[in-house]
């Protein structure tokens, strides 16, 4: 199996604020600009794709859970390993996100901040290099 592409894909209730939000955060225009869908390209290997809560149901059906139920509780972690965590951190926090825990050595070794934004998805700002 050889991976072309990976992209990783949150469930948001606002998707235009979402997009403001991660465009800003990322320096990146999205890729694809619907109404119900937004890619936003962080490198040449990956995406961040945003759904609407609403469409996302017409898609998956009903076999599982409407993510409405679960806006603002963590559901999944976004972990990003860049060169300066604090200052993607900083600027998630200026955006809006809020601030989770401030950058600090984990007992892996990377020193991560961490952030939430209007959803629940918790966002990791990472350094590898400085272990």
């Amino acid at each position: 199996m050889y991976l072309k592409d990976a992209q990783f894909v949150i469930y948001v209730k606002d998707i235009s604020k979402s997009r403001k939000f991660y465009s800003e955060l990322f320096g990146s225009e999205p890729s694809i600009d619907k109404p119900n869908y937004v890619e936003i390209p962080i490198n040449n290997h990956f995406k961040l794709g945003i759904v609407s809560e609403e469409s996302i149901v017409r898609v998956l059906g009903t076999k599982v859970p409407h993510p409405m139920i679960a806006n603002g509780i963590p559901r999944n972690e976004i972990y990003l390993i860049v060169d300066h965590p604090e200052v993607l951190f900083e600027k998630a926090i200026k955006g809006g996100a809020e601030e989770i825990s401030r950058l600090s050595r984990r007992s892996w070794g990377h020193l991560v901040a961490y952030a939430m934004d209007f959803d629940g998805n918790v966002l990791a700002f990472a350094d590898s290099e400085a272990v």
